[in-house]
């Protein structure tokens, strides 16, 4: 469920507008989708099963259609080298 989809099922009204997707950079959904699971795909392989019994969130890469052309990263933090 999205930040909207929440606001809206909670009745917060003021919260529409900041939202509201604002897609800067649009890409065709199929696209979006195969980029994203191969991404995650990627995670996997990295990861290994951690990704599973640790519940680790991947990232949603719709968000990055509402940004200018910035550099974006994020985190994975292990505990101990292997990741298998």
């Amino acid at each position: 469920m999205s930040a909207l989809e929440l606001a809206h099922e909670l009745e917060v009204f003021h919260l529409y507008e900041i939202l509201q997707l604002t897609i800067k950079r649009p890409v065709p959904l199929t696209t979006l989708q195969h980029l994203e699971n191969n991404f995650h795909h990627l995670i996997r392989a990295e990861v290994g099963r951690r990704t599973i019994e640790e519940k680790l969130y991947l990232p949603v890469l719709e968000a990055l259609t509402e940004l200018d052309g910035d550099t974006v990263w994020f985190p994975i933090h292990l505990d101990h080298e292997s990741a298998v």
